[in-house]
């Protein structure tokens, strides 16, 4: 019986100390993540913003990612890792117990190297005091009191930093969880994980020599005002600048002039490079000579127009446009190219030329291409717009009188009134009507012929006839109308013209006309 007790006391005694270990070790690994959470957060807060001001270069990217790997490996090994594989002896756990609870007097490190020496059979001494360690560990609850603050602090504190960073990658600013994305997942390429770009076009590419070549250029992820075309011709040992100017769609346009050789390019906006490129030259056929002739709406009246040497299209919606285009070097065929993608295969003209047509339906672009070797069709010149003109409606006012006048019941009044339209004024109306009665309307111009882009039109009211008394009125306003297939209309102000009383002079020399005889 004594031998089974002298065993339970030491089994409950290694039991007290193994858990005291235990927690001992908890508290070693939270304060150790803790640590390693501190470090990596504001490690990662560094690097994101250094990335943020270099744009996420890919330099920068993989950079950073070793510096932040290695923090995070640093604080891992110091901190939780070497704490927790680290052999921590028995009586380095009881003395560090006795340490943390005076009360026990060194009870358990006597117990624990008696226990450890076999020496609980030889003496009933020590016996006493293994089991007394036992009693005394059960009465201060295992020693859990020693660590329980240290360990509900480390908890809080590595809750608060986890909290925080969610936090922060929530709501904070964009470029964290872009930081985010880019150092702590080590097998994307630094290029897959850059938020910013520029993506440039066309990209390596042939052209023909002497010709030109506009580069288009769209930012992702930011926006710039300052983007920036550079080119370097073969030969040359620097760049050249070219400031590109915005295409209204989101992109940036630099046109190459004259490309005589091989030309490297790229673009750079607010530090955020694309990639370099080559643009090749060799003798392709190109555009030497584009003429046009537009055929415009036959509402408008105008007679075609021609343009010898034309590219860019403005005109109204349905003119049909006449190209002839000249090769720089002989080629068998020639086609033009659409803004969706429809091709039209152009016609061969006399002396080499090619000819085709188009109705201008919608904004775009389209260009013109030749076949050259290999069977491959080349753009002959940079892509020309297509710009649809709308009409502007007319516009009309009255020159004569101009403003509210006052007349006698048998004056004759003269109202002269000015319109202009774009496309030609088809007619001008005068509605007018006495002291408010129904309106009369007189068309006081019609065009019979070819419209006019400008008009002057007049009528004479002849008081008399309406029988006005002093006070009566008559007001008037103008209608103009242009030729669209939908007519424009403008109306002028309304006026008045007021009836007044005979001038006293005119009352009496109409009383005494017979006195000379």
């Amino acid at each position: 019986m004594s031998i089974w007790r002298n065993a339970r006391a030491r089994e409950d005694l290694l039991r007290i100390v193994s858990r005291v270990r235990r927690r001992w070790r908890l508290k070693l690994l939270l304060r150790g993540l803790a640590l390693t959470l501190a470090g990596a957060l504001l490690t990662f807060l560094i690097s994101a913003s250094t990335l943020e001001a270099l744009r996420f270069q890919p330099e920068a990217i993989l950079a950073l990612r070793v510096v932040l790997w290695l923090v995070i490996g640093f604080f891992m090994v110091r901190s939780v890792f070497w704490p927790l594989i680290r052999r921590v002896s028995d009586e380095r756990v009881a003395l560090y117990l006795e340490e943390n609870e005076p009360s026990l007097k060194s009870q358990v490190m006597t117990a624990v190297e008696s226990a450890r020496d076999g020496k609980l059979e030889d003496s009933q001494l020590l016996r006493e005091v293994v089991r007394q360690a036992a009693r005394q560990c059960r009465r201060i609850d295992y020693g859990k009191r020693i660590e329980e603050r240290a360990i509900r602090r480390s908890a809080v504190v590595l809750g608060g930093l986890a909290l925080a960073a969610v936090l922060l990658l929530s709501f904070g600013p964009g470029f964290l969880r872009h930081g985010m994305n880019a150092l702590f997942f080590p097998v994307r390429t630094a290029e897959s994980v850059n938020p910013y770009s520029v993506a440039l076009t066309p990209g390596d590419t042939v052209i023909s020599r002497y010709s030109d070549l506009m580069v288009r250029a769209v930012p992702h992820g930011f926006a710039s005002d300052d983007v920036v075309l550079y080119t370097r011709m073969e030969g040359e040992t620097g760049y050249t600048a070219l400031p590109m100017i915005e295409d209204g769609a989101g992109g940036y346009e630099g046109l190459l002039l004259n490309v005589a050789e091989e030309t490297t390019y790229y673009v750079e906006a607010n530090g955020v490079r694309s990639g370099t490129f080559t643009l090749g030259v060799a003798d392709l056929p190109a555009v030497d000579r584009l003429e046009m002739v537009y055929h415009f709406p036959s509402y408008t009246g105008l007679a075609p127009r021609r343009f010898e040497y034309g590219g860019d299209v403005a005109a109204l919606a349905g003119t049909r446009v006449e190209l002839t285009v000249t090769s720089t070097i002989p080629v068998p065929s020639a086609r033009l190219v659409m803004d969706p993608g429809d091709t039209i295969q152009m016609e061969a003209g006399p002396e080499g030329t090619f000819l085709a047509s188009f109705t201008v339906r919608e904004d775009g672009f389209y260009g013109v291409k030749f076949p050259a070797l290999g069977g491959v069709w080349v753009a002959g010149a940079p892509d020309y717009r297509i710009d649809v003109l709308h009409d502007q409606g007319p516009s009309i006012s009255f020159r004569r009188p101009g403003r509210d006048i006052q007349v006698s019941s048998i004056e004759e009044v003269f109202i002269e009134a000015r319109a202009d339209d774009d496309l030609g004024v088809s007619e001008i109306l005068l509605v007018y009507n006495v002291n408010g009665g129904p309106s009369d309307t007189l068309r006081i111009h019609s065009s019979g012929g070819e419209p006019l882009p400008e008009v002057t039109a007049g009528h004479t009211f002849f008081m008399e006839d309406y029988e006005l008394e002093v006070g009566d009125l008559v007001a008037y306003h103008g209608i103009a109308r242009d030729n669209a297939p939908v007519p424009g209309e403008a109306l002028t102000d309304i006026y008045f013209l007021q009836v007044r009383p005979y001038r006293r002079d005119y009352r009496e020399n109409e009383g005494g006309g017979g006195g000379g005889g």
